[in-house]
């Protein structure tokens, strides 16, 4: 895994954002640990299950809206610290 930036370290102090990965890793363990399958957080959420599922082992990267859509169906709130 590449090293995070001194720009991007510099933006998540500027602008109070959690540090890179912090959402995707906390999506990710929201999905493991939810109870509800895959094919169902993705149709709750509006997202296909292979994007879902590719996020879930790191195969992709997913946009912010998407991100967002995947707190919602999973009843978790993301936001800055």
């Amino acid at each position: 895994m590449a090293s995070k930036s001194p720009l991007c370290f510099l933006c998540c102090l500027l602008f109070n954002l959690p540090p890179a990965g912090a959402i995707s890793d906390a999506l990710r363990a929201a999905i493991q640990a939810s109870p509800r399958s895959i094919y169902q957080i993705g149709r709750d959420s509006g997202i296909s299950q292979i994007v879902v599922s590719r996020f879930l082992s790191g195969e992709r990267d997913i946009h912010l809206a998407t991100a967002d859509r995947l707190a919602k169906a999973l009843g978790i709130a993301v936001a800055t610290r």
